[in-house]
């Protein structure tokens, strides 16, 4: 199952892509396509608590920039609106 974590909206000059996510990945976790291809991981997670950045290290020469993009569903990805608030603050 896959799960939206959002659409590229910009790339660093680290060659690096950012996503603006309403779910919380794990570090490291592959991140695909809609079609299922695989092309990077997750970096780091930063930002506001509500909506948080993620930033992907591409694994593929594509250009990804306004693709939206998914992580494998799990029980460590959890909609910040499902977390408790204390949880949330802790991210």
């Amino acid at each position: 199952m896959l799960l939206r974590l959002g659409k590229i909206f910009r790339k660093t000059f680290r060659n690096t892509y950012l996503v603006r996510s309403s779910t919380v990945p794990v570090l490291r976790q592959p991140v695909f396509l809609a079609s299922g291809e695989r092309v990077g991981r997750v970096l780091d997670v930063f930002g506001p608590v509500n909506l948080p950045y993620v930033e992907i290290l591409p694994e593929t020469r594509k250009e990804l920039l306004g693709e939206v993009v998914y992580v494998r569903g799990g029980k460590h990805e959890v909609p910040l609106s499902k977390m408790r608030k204390r949880d949330r603050l802790r991210i």
